[in-house]
């Protein structure tokens, strides 16, 4: 059974399930508490008046905001694809159940206790249900990665002024990322100098 949509302010019904003109809509109330929704359809909500349920104009009072929890009991597993859930009033602390008629119907009402019976249970789409319900697990700290060097080998080219080697007057070098440096300046008397390139940097991002 699922609520249909009366005439603004009138009394919401009960009505089959994919009935046309259901369209209701979980919306989150700003700035209230977590789980705390909204039933739109259109430009009416679901509220709460006494014991009655009603479709008004949204206002986002306390009396169209309700409290959303999972909720199936046993004997009465929702069909597949679906989830069960509890709607409890933030104005009443009540819950909306769907009542038994004696002539074989059904009426949808507030009940002043919320129970673990299945004319309080509503099945909603999977979705919907993660969608209220199911947190968002905290996004984990990213570790710090390591940037990963070229395979091979680090290569410096050092000039010298004169055979002996004395002294340095420059050098070309390619490191283990590939980058490429420079100092100094040419001579003809050079030496060739070279490292294994390590697994990881050792610099983080």
């Amino acid at each position: 059974m699922k609520p249909a949509i009366g005439t603004p302010g009138g009394n919401v019904s009960a009505a089959p399930c994919h009935a046309s003109g259901l369209d209701w809509e979980f919306e989150p109330v700003r700035g209230t508490q977590a789980h705390r929704e909204r039933i739109r359809n259109g430009s009416f909500c679901l509220g709460a008046r006494g014991r009655r349920l009603v479709s008004a104009r949204c206002d986002d009072s306390l009396e169209q905001q309700w409290v959303i929890t999972p909720f199936e009991t046993p004997g009465a597993p929702p069909p597949p694809g679906f989830r069960g859930i509890q709607l409890k009033s933030a104005a009443t602390g009540e819950c909306v159940e769907g009542a038994p008629e004696p002539v074989g119907g059904a009426r949808i009402r507030l009940h002043p206790e919320c129970q673990p019976h299945p004319s309080q249970q509503w099945n909603v789409h999977r979705s919907v249900f993660e969608r209220l319900l199911v947190e968002a697990p905290p996004e984990a700290p990213r570790a710090p990665r390591r940037a990963l060097l070229a395979s091979g080998q680090s290569e410096r080219l050092q000039f010298y002024a004169d055979e002996g080697r004395t002294l340095l007057v420059g050098w070309r070098g390619r490191d283990c990322l590939g980058a490429q440096t420079s100092w100094g300046v040419s001579s003809p008397h050079e030496t060739r100098v070279t490292a294994p390139c390590p697994r990881e940097a050792g610099a983080l991002e």
